[in-house]
C-alpha cells in the first residue's frame, strides 16, 4: 500500500472513531449537558465509513469506536480505534489507534477549536508507522438537538517524502434522546477522494 493511499485511509478511518480516563469536573459538566454539539461532552462513539478514491478500482471501508472526555472546561481528550479494509480483498487490513487533545476557544453556543493528534498505524505482519495530525474548525447549534461542525485538517507521518494529506469535513449530530445521538459526516480529501460516515454517540 502506498503512503499516500495509507494516509487517505487513515483520515477516513479517524472520522469514524474520533470521537482515557478522567473525571469530568462539575464546572465542565453543566454546560455540556445543555449543548447540542459534541465539544465538551463526555461520550463514547461508534461508526462506519466508506471511502471513494478517485482512480482506484476498489472501495475502502472502515469501522471504529472512540471515547471523548472533557478534562477542563475548554479541553477535551480522547482516543479512538479503527480498522480499514478494501472491498473484495481479504489480504488488506489497516489498524489505527489515535489519541488527541482538543482546545476549545469559545464556550458559548458557537465554538471554535483546534485538535492535535498522534497515532499508530499498522498492517498485520507488515509495515508500521506513527502519524500526526492537526485540525481547526467550528461547531454551532442549529436547533436544541442538532449541531453542525466544519473543519479543515492535515495528517502526515514522520517518514521522508510528501506523504501528507489535507482534508475538509462537514459533520452533524442529532440527539435522538438525552443520551443517544445520531452522527453523519462527509470528508473531502486531497487528491479527489471522498469519505462518508455514519455513527452513534452515547453520552455518559
Amino acid at each position: 500500500m502506498t503512503n499516500s493511499l495509507k494516509l487517505l485511509a487513515v483520515v477516513s478511518a479517524l472520522a469514524v472513531g474520533s470521537a482515557a480516563v478522567a473525571q469530568q469536573t462539575p464546572a465542565a459538566q453543566q454546560p455540556a449537558s445543555n449543548s447540542a454539539g459534541l465539544l465538551g461532552q463526555r461520550y463514547a462513539s461508534a461508526g462506519f465509513s466508506y471511502l471513494d478514491i478517485s482512480g482506484f478500482q476498489y472501495h475502502l471501508f472502515a469501522a471504529g469506536a472512540g471515547v471523548n472526555l472533557p478534562i477542563r472546561q475548554n479541553i477535551d481528550v480522547g482516543v479512538s480505534y479503527a480498522r480499514n479494509w478494501i472491498e473484495s480483498n481479504s489480504d488488506f487490513n489497516l489498524d489505527i489507534v489515535d489519541a488527541y487533545t482538543t482546545f476549545i476557544y469559545s464556550a458559548d453556543t458557537f465554538k471554535t477549536y483546534t485538535t492535535l493528534s498522534l497515532g499508530h498505524v499498522w498492517e498485520p505482519e507488515k509495515e508500521e508507522s506513527v502519524i500526526w495530525g492537526a485540525r481547526a474548525g467550528a461547531e454551532f447549534p442549529v436547533t436544541a438537538n442538532l449541531a453542525v461542525r466544519v473543519s479543515a485538517g492535515y495528517d502526515d507521518d514522520f517518514e521522508s517524502g510528501n506523504n501528507g494529506a489535507w482534508d475538509g469535513t462537514a459533520s452533524v449530530n442529532y440527539w435522538v434522546t438525552k443520551r443517544v445521538a445520531a452522527l453523519g459526516s462527509a470528508t473531502w480529501l486531497e487528491g479527489g477522494a471522498v469519505s462518508y460516515g455514519v455513527g452513534v454517540a452515547f453520552r455518559f
